[in-house]
């Protein structure tokens, strides 16, 4: 059974705040790149206050593609998300529906790419985007699977928007994304810690999570904050002149 084949057998489980959302959002995004030969990055946009945003994603390097179709208001995810269909192709084939952004994706080193909209009933809330350097090749099958997952992302992001006042949505969105930087400096320190990338520093930090019983972004503070700990004790324990500072 693959990553992805697990998530859609476990389920969203219980989500009642926005921080949930993107803790579950993250998990999705992960399992997807683990489940698909040669994807290499993996965002999730969402819709909020009709800006798209991304609430979850592999590595940083997925905001700055992301951030490419937000800014020139073309590409694969804002197509998915507003055709409602998923989009698979090379950014070679699709240069002329967006010449800018396929541009500017190139030099980012990326190829292909996949975008499913996160449809909610007869509405999209944003689309689960995928990218990769070379053609991203999808049986008839994993695409199906790959839908049906948007969709249960979709159904999971529009419930959780309607516990949440409009007015307070964007807000919280921002500090989700704050939450998220925390993350990334956890991942950091894991990475140097034990000298692995950054996709088995998050799933270190997911397992330790689910062991602990405490939310990833709780934990990544933690991690975050011993780091910072430690490092000021070395810099106390130093005396000014000593060999080291030389």
């Amino acid at each position: 059974m693959t990553a992805l084949d697990e998530l859609m057998a476990t389920g969203t489980g219980v989500i009642d705040t926005l921080d949930d959302l993107q803790g579950w959002l993250s998990e999705v995004a992960h399992a997807v790149k683990a489940a698909t030969p040669g994807c290499e990055e993996v965002g999730v946009t969402v819709i909020a206050g009709h800006l798209p945003r991304t609430a979850a994603f592999t590595t940083t390097r997925t905001l700055t593609i992301d951030a490419l179709q937000y800014g020139l208001d073309q590409g694969p995810c804002l197509e998915a998300h507003r055709m409602r269909t998923p989009v698979v192709t090379t950014l070679d084939e699709g240069a002329d529906r967006w010449p800018e952004f396929a541009r500017a994706a190139r030099e980012e080193h990326m190829r292909a790419v996949a975008a499913f909209p996160l449809t909610s009933g007869q509405v999209s809330v944003g689309a689960l985007n995928m990218y990769a350097r070379e053609p991203i090749t999808l049986d008839d099958e994993e695409r199906r699977c790959l839908a049906a997952l948007a969709s249960r992302v979709g159904d999971a992001v529009s419930a959780t928007y309607a516990l949440i006042d409009a007015r307070e949505l964007v807000g919280q969105l921002e500090t989700a994304m704050a939450s998220r930087a925390t993350i990334e400096q956890a991942k950091g320190v894991i990475m140097g810690r034990h000298g692995i990338d950054e996709d088995a520093a998050f799933e270190l930090l997911r397992i330790q999570s689910q062991r602990t019983n405490t939310k990833v972004s709780a934990l990544a503070a933690s991690i975050v904050d011993e780091a910072r700990s430690a490092s000021g004790a070395v810099h106390r324990g130093r005396r000014p002149g000593a060999a080291g500072d030389r």
